[in-house]
């Protein structure tokens, strides 16, 4: 009976040891640079050896709704807004640590004014999906008008580097960049996209 116990413990115990199909992800975030969302995450995948994967990212409103694409550059076929990498597992549990995805910023459309959005992560092994996470990150994002193509994002640039980043140039007391000189300070501020933190550099 011990041995019966002890062999029941042992199969168990292997991996994957009746086929079992998943993909489970961790440690899921992003970062920018230059003019890019860099999706990371690690992944651990089961059952896959040698069979080509694709990882996709999906980007919704904060409403649930599928962020609409606008170009066809970055999309599903329904016209959600996403972007994917494949992979190919070399083992039957395979780990991989810190994966990313790039999505120009461009390609993430905001709505007009400031919303809040989010990302699901799904791995397909052809057309079925074997494992997936909700609302993995988020993030936020300013639009401009409905009449706008640009992002329309608070960070900008421009090439004599005189004009405020915080509130190109129109002065305003509320910018908390240049306190309403419409100049930029030096050292000179760079805003991030999607927190709008401020970082000094010279």
């Amino acid at each position: 009976m011990k041995r019966l116990i002890f062999l029941l413990f042992c199969i168990l115990s292997v991996p994957n040891i009746f086929g079992e199909v998943s993909a489970k992800f961790s440690n899921c975030s992003w970062t920018e640079e230059s003019g890019n969302m860099i999706l990371h995450f690690d992944l651990d995948v089961n059952g896959c050896k040698d069979q080509p994967l694709k990882v996709i990212a999906y980007f919704y409103n904060s409403d649930d709704t599928k962020l609409a694409d606008k170009n066809g550059s970055y999309k599903t076929t329904d016209g959600q807004v996403a972007a994917h990498m494949d992979i190919k597992p070399r083992y039957d549990s395979s780990h991989w640590d810190d994966l990313t995805i790039t999505i120009p910023v461009s390609e993430l459309h905001p709505r007009p004014g400031e919303n809040s959005y989010y990302i699901n992560f799904e791995v397909h092994k052809g057309t079925n999906s074997i494992g997936s996470i909700s609302k993995a990150c988020s993030y936020k994002l300013k639009g401009g008008s409905s009449n706008s193509h640009s992002s329309g994002s608070t960070y900008s640039s421009s090439n004599s580097g005189d004009i405020c980043t915080g509130c190109s140039g129109t002065g305003k007391m509320t910018c908390t960049v240049c306190s309403g000189t419409g100049t930029n300070p030096i050292p000179r501020p760079i805003v991030n996209y999607y927190t709008y933190q401020t970082t000094m550099i010279r």
